[in-house]
């Protein structure tokens, strides 16, 4: 509750420095998207979206991930009903 989202993504990449963070926003401005990169995002996604664009997107982060994109693949596609 005392940080912003810049705090939170600072805090993230200094004590989880593998996690992936994808921000989605309501704000499409590519300025904030721009800094938002420069700052270690690795995804950044404008609404509205569809739950296709989402699962992509999810996708495309964690492209990189040591477990590899087919595990996550699998398991985002089997509960891609709930979005």
């Amino acid at each position: 509750p005392d940080m912003d989202g810049r705090d939170l993504l600072e805090w993230i990449k200094h004590h989880l420095p593998t996690t992936k963070v994808m921000i989605i926003t309501g704000d499409p401005d590519v300025i904030i998207k721009s800094h938002a990169i420069k700052e270690g995002v690795d995804n950044y996604l404008a609404k509205p979206f569809t739950s296709e664009q989402l699962l992509s997107e999810v996708e495309n982060c964690l492209v990189n991930h040591r477990a590899g994109p087919e595990s996550y693949k699998q398991v985002w596609t089997s509960k891609a009903t709930c979005f």
